[in-house]
């Protein structure tokens, strides 16, 4: 019975995100948006935020839109796999973990 549960906890997806709206910035010109983490971006542009797994992106309306990984409260003796802090959102995020 241990060794089931064993295999049933290895290798478990964990999806956990977000998403928080920005402004508009005031006296921000018509097709862009600025954002306080990234700056001036045009309508439908994306960046990533540098230093944190999040991406920002302008919207029609001037408001900036962040999505991001959340963290999640893994069950005791558990882990997450590898992944890569560096890579951009969203494959900066934790995706799997190990018990």
């Amino acid at each position: 019975m241990k060794s089931a549960l064993f295999f049933l906890l290895v290798g478990i997806a964990v999806c956990a995100a977000y998403v928080t709206v920005e402004g508009p910035a005031p006296n921000t010109p018509k097709g862009t948006c600025i954002s306080q983490k990234v700056g001036k971006m045009n309508v439908g542009q994306k960046k990533s935020v540098p230093s944190v797994c999040e991406v920002a992106e302008c919207l029609a309306n001037g408001q900036v839109s962040y999505s991001g990984c959340s963290s999640v409260n893994l069950p005791p003796k558990c882990k997450y796999d590898k992944f890569d802090k560096n890579s951009e959102y969203p494959k900066c995020c934790p995706s799997t973990y190990s018990c």
